[in-house]
């Protein structure tokens, strides 16, 4: 069975570290709001809690409606929580009361708690600078409120992932790897999608003791696979049809991204094999360009190159590769990016396409090539002057598998990757 799901204090220490050696000692406070907690009419139902991020990565306190707060002159670490914690009330209904947080001061190692009345007070009278990711929630104070350098420096600690966060991505993906090969083991004809999604969240629940999935899962057979977030689910499976199934775990708020493609019946038919083998060809040529020191987006750009020539020798575009590349007709059976980081959200902080292109050890991505024949796309198409480049009628007997998608998430090392993910990429072969 699963051990007990807490983040260890000594990465809470190490980010709170890395953070503050951004900052210079002086007279201000870092303040982060955490996750507030949901309330949709008046039913008397509880929804799921989702912690902010950022607030996770520093204090690592999985409960709503409180604030983080370090002070850069001392160092020290402060949570401030509801008042309602103070109430009996609170603990009759919800069965945590303030010794609930203190158990998590001391675990997570925080230096004080405050109730928020006292919070507000000091922001009010007794602080001179605040740096704050989102100003909306300080009505009254005196002092200069910073909401850029913030997010700058959380970003900056945040793409580069310590031994600690690699180990825990590790775990995620070992979890959604062993949940995604039940899938390969249960998958047939006359199962509903709602029924390949249930089977991933209940293992990774039951098995790996990650109570949440990292999104809303994406189980989209037939036409339904050229639809980029499908999450419908409720289609009954064929004989004859792919399912593509994008699925990730979320333990401690660090999350995996894994995407596969499988034939319903268990086996490729002709057609689905020449798509499938392409995206598969797709991504271990990427996987195996990927190195420290290089630029992703030189990286995307060869991709990009790479499937264009895959579609023009089977027939889909026409035209000279310069051409098909400067007109990004990729982009119509391919309609999303290639990456993106991964680690406390799935889609985590840091745009690998920009200001954090330039690879480095440590960094953690997804990758995802695929192509997808989605008849709106071309009818699009057909409309544009780029229509030239297309041959419809081709395409058009691609239809019925609606797409192809295959992700793995990998960590950047010393010399290249290491792939976190562990799914039998030739089920059906």
């Amino acid at each position: 069975m699963p051990a007990e799901r807490s983040l260890p204090k000594e990465l809470l220490i190490l980010n709170r570290e890395k953070l503050l050696s951004l900052f210079t000692k002086e007279d201000a406070v870092i303040v982060l709001k955490g996750g507030t907690s949901v309330v949709k009419y008046n039913t008397d139902r509880e929804y799921n809690f989702e912690q902010e991020s950022n607030f996770r990565y520093l204090f690592g306190i999985n409960y709503p409606d409180c604030y983080g707060m370090i002070d850069l002159n001392t160092r020290e670490t402060s949570i401030i929580v509801p008042d309602q914690l103070n109430t009996i009330d609170h603990k009759i209904v919800h069965g945590h009361d303030f010794s609930t947080i203190v158990q998590l001061k001391n675990k997570f190692n925080i230096d004080s708690l405050l109730y928020k009345k006292t919070f507000d007070f000091r922001l009010k009278s007794q602080t001179k600078k605040i740096y704050v990711l989102d100003s909306s929630f300080i009505k009254e104070t005196k002092a200069h409120v910073d909401n850029v350098k913030l997010q700058k420096a959380l970003t900056h600690c945040r793409v580069i992932k310590s031994l600690y966060e690699l180990d825990i991505l590790r775990k995620v993906n070992q979890i959604a790897s062993a949940a995604h090969t039940e899938i390969q083991k249960i998958i047939r004809p006359g199962l509903t999608e709602g029924q390949i999604e249930s089977t991933f969240n209940h293992h990774i629940y039951f098995h790996g003791g990650c109570r949440n999935p990292a999104y809303m899962g994406i189980c989209a057979s037939g036409k339904n696979a050229s639809i980029l977030h499908y999450v419908s689910n409720d289609k009954i499976m064929r004989t004859g049809e792919l399912a593509l199934i994008d699925m990730g775990a979320d333990y401690c708020g660090y999350t995996s991204d894994i995407t596969q493609t499988l034939p319903v019946n268990g086996t490729f038919n002709a057609k689905q094999k020449i798509i499938y083998s392409t995206v598969l060809d797709t991504l271990n040529y990427i996987l195996r360009k990927i190195k420290p020191g290089l630029l992703w987006t030189n990286i995307d750009q060869e991709s990009n190159i790479f499937l264009t020539n895959k579609l023009l020798r089977l027939g889909f575009v026409k035209g000279s590769i310069e051409d098909l590349i400067k007109n990004r007709i990729y982009f119509n059976f391919m309609p999303h990016g290639l990456s993106h980081f991964i680690g406390l959200d799935v889609h985590d902080v840091g745009d690998l396409y920009s200001d954090y292109s330039l690879l480095k050890p440590g960094m953690t991505l997804a990758v995802e090539p695929g192509i997808y024949f989605n008849q709106d796309i071309m009818n699009k198409l057909k409309r544009s002057p780029r229509a030239k480049f297309v041959d419809f009628d081709k395409v058009a007997e691609y239809f019925s598998i609606g797409g192809v998608r295959i992700e793995c998430n990998i960590i950047i090392t010393d010399d290249g990757i290491e792939n976190m993910t562990s799914v039998d990429r030739y089920f059906g072969y």
